[in-house]
C-alpha cells in the first residue's frame, strides 16, 4: 500500500490488470499537496477466491471495501480498467464509502449489449484471449499468452519497444489476469445497478481504444445520472499508465469540482476598464 501527505478526503485507486499499485505514482505525486493517495495491491486476493467464478468481482470488491473502511472514512474512488469494474461494483455494494468516482475505461464487460453483433464479436475475441491466456500459462509459456493480452489493449507491436525485465515481470502477472478474467466473464450486474447511482461519477475513454471499452464506458456514463464522460483523442486503454500527463488532469479537476463546492465560487466584480 503507497500514500502520500493528506489535507482532504483521500483517494483511493484501484490498478489495472498486469499492473499494480505503482501505476500511479504520478497521479499521487499530482495529488499531493492536497491528498493523500492510497493505492492497494489487487493481486494479493488472489487465491482467496470461492470455488466456483460466480460472485468473483464482489469478492474482489469486497476486498478492496475492507481496505477503503481502514482508511476510517469516506474517498475518492479511482479505477483503471478491472480496477474501475471492481470500483464501479464497491460503489454498488457501498455507496456510503464514495466521495466521487473516476474510472478509466472500466472492464465491466458483463454490460456488453447482447443485441449487437459488433460487441458480441468483441467478447468473442476477448474471450479467446483469455482462452489462450490460461492455455499458455499452463503450457509453461505465460510470456506468449500475457503478449497476446497486451497486443489487444495496445496493438500487435507494442510487446517489442519493451525491455526484456518488464516482460518477465508482466509474465508473472498471468495469474492474476486470468482471476480478473474469470471474475468478469461470470459477473451478472446489469446496466440498472449502477443506473441507480448518485455518486459524483466521471468516466473517461481513449478514443483509439477497442471498440468494447468505449462502447460500455460510454453507456455506463448515459446510464448514471451523476456520471460525465470525457472521450480522450489520441489514447487508448492503457493512457492511465501510458500518458498520466493527459489523464491525471481530469482526475484532479473532478475530484477538485467535488472537494470545492459550487456554491463557494463566484465571479469577480466586473470593472469599467
Amino acid at each position: 500500500m503507497t500514500k502520500t501527505v493528506s489535507t482532504t478526503t483521500p483517494v483511493f485507486a484501484l490498478h489495472a490488470s498486469a499492473s499494480g499499485p505503482s501505476q500511479w505514482h504520478r497521479l499521487s505525486v499530482d495529488l499531493a499537496e492536497r491528498h493523500e493517495l492510497i493505492a492497494i495491491d489487487l493481486k494479493e486476493r488472489l487465491f482467496a477466491g470461492p470455488n466456483s467464478d460466480q460472485g468473483l468481482l464482489e469478492e474482489v470488491a469486497r476486498f478492496a471495501i475492507d481496505a477503503i473502511e481502514d482508511v476510517g472514512q469516506p474517498v475518492h474512488l479511482v479505477g483503471h480498467s478491472f480496477g474501475g469494474a471492481v470500483s464501479l461494483k464497491v460503489a454498488a455494494l457501498r455507496p456510503d464509502l464514495i466521495v466521487s468516482l473516476t474510472i478509466y475505461e472500466p472492464t465491466a464487460f458483463f454490460l456488453a449489449d447482447t443485441e449487437s453483433t459488433e460487441e458480441m464479436t468483441a467478447m468473442d475475441g476477448l474471450r479467446s484471449v483469455a482462452d489462450d491466456l490460461r492455455a499458455h500459462k499452463e503450457a509453461g509459456r505465460s510470456d506468449l499468452g500475457i503478449r497476446q493480452f497486451i497486443a489487444y489493449w495496445n496493438g500487435a507491436d507494442f510487446w517489442d519497444h519493451l525491455p526484456e525485465s518488464t516482460h518477465r515481470r508482466l509474465a508473472a502477472t498471468a495469474s492474476s489476469v486470468i482471476a480478473d478474467f474469470a471474475a468478469i466473464f461470470a459477473e451478472t450486474a446489469e446496466l440498472k445497478d449502477f443506473a441507480a447511482l448518485s455518486i459524483p461519477t466521471l468516466v473517461l475513454s481513449g478514443m483509439e481504444s477497442p471498440l468494447l471499452a468505449q462502447r460500455v464506458s460510454a453507456r455506463l456514463a448515459a446510464a448514471m445520472p451523476g456520471a460525465r464522460l470525457a472521450i480522450l483523442p489520441g489514447l487508448n486503454h492503457m493512457a492511465p499508465v501510458t500518458d498520466p500527463d493527459w489523464v491525471n488532469p481530469r482526475i484532479c479537476q473532478h475530484i477538485a469540482e467535488i472537494e470545492r463546492n459550487a456554491a463557494r465560487v463566484c465571479w469577480p466584480k466586473p470593472q469599467a476598464a
